[in-house]
């Protein structure tokens, strides 16, 4: 049960990097 947890972590690391970078070009 950790497991899927694990790449659900990542996956909203780079939904916030994503983020970021949307905030840095406006």
């Amino acid at each position: 049960m950790e497991w899927p947890q694990r790449p659900l972590r990542k996956k909203k690391i780079k939904e916030s990097s994503s983020l970021q970078g949307k905030s840095k070009v406006k």
